[in-house]
């Protein structure tokens, strides 16, 4: 186990960490898994260090040790046999951040981001507050109905608020810490790609990838339908799959002027950071 690494895949949710991890598998010697959702440990883990009175807060450097020691072993334990294992939970990088390893960063548009969460929704029935229900009631007697309304989706104006303010938070936060990783005042190494990037030289991301963890990309097989960009299907779009469309941009077929207000008014700080074109 000691030459095992255990590496992380951060992003935002339905930032595409799916098929970057199933990129990432195409290479013999990576397991990438996931999802672990360690912050529930992480907030417990700060809390115990904040008591007063327990041996954990007493003694912080036993536990610190121990408790990245724990988060490492397991992940690692999950992945068998393969030399690099990777956990794939989209979350932040500060949210169960562990000194010394390797993390793998992915950034989406926010905008795209807001359309695949409300079709995440609507296939599974997630929202079920009187607005939603009247959504997923919609969907569910015509899967393409937001494809022939598609002014329609993002109508409700308190979600695409919500999530834009997420994203800005996260994207700013985690850009935050890898540049503090540059300058070396935090203790990790990034790979850091943006899912438009990602979308149009796969292969070139890819094999940073498998470098920037000292794999050889000769050794990891070509794409395939699943991990090709867009994904090679019947279909152009499958609103009922997890893998609904794959396409960078696509939040300009949705999005109404107003729609866009809503959202920039929240994420506008993210937009620049990530040099997103309005």
């Amino acid at each position: 186990m000691n030459n095992k690494k255990a590496v992380f895949l951060r992003a935002y949710q339905r930032s595409g960490t799916n098929w970057l991890c199933n990129l990432l598998n195409l290479h013999p010697e990576i397991k990438c898994t996931g999802e672990f959702h360690f912050k529930r440990l992480f907030d417990a883990f700060q809390q115990s260090k904040a008591a007063r009175f327990d041996l954990f807060a007493k003694h912080p450097n036993i536990f610190r040790q121990e408790f990245f020691r724990f988060i490492n072993r397991t992940v690692i334990k999950y992945c068998e046999d393969a030399p690099v294992c990777i956990d794939r939970t989209p979350e932040g990088i500060s949210d169960t951040f562990i000194p010394g390893h390797k993390y793998i960063y992915l950034a989406r548009d926010g905008r795209d981001i807001v359309v695949s969460w409300c079709y995440h929704l609507l296939r599974l029935e997630l929202n079920q507050n009187p607005i939603w229900k009247k959504r997923n009631s919609l969907f569910k007697k015509d899967p393409m109905y937001f494809e022939e309304n598609k002014h329609e989706l993002l109508e409700v104006e308190g979600f695409v608020r919500h999530i834009a303010k997420k994203w800005n938070k996260r994207i700013k936060l985690d850009l935050d810490w890898m540049e503090q990783a540059k300058k070396g005042e935090k203790n990790f190494q990034y790979y850091f790609v943006q899912y438009k990037d990602l979308h149009a030289e796969t292969d070139k991301h890819r094999n940073e990838i498998y470098t920037f963890l000292e794999l050889d990309p000769s050794k990891a097989k070509p794409l395939d339908n699943m991990t090709t960009a867009g994904f090679k299907r019947k279909k152009e779009i499958d609103t009922q799959s997890h893998y609904r469309k794959g396409k960078v941009g696509g939040w300009q077929d949705y999005f109404t002027d107003q729609q866009l207000k809503w959202f920039y008014e929240e994420a506008s700080e993210a937009i620049e950071l990530l040099n997103l074109s309005k």
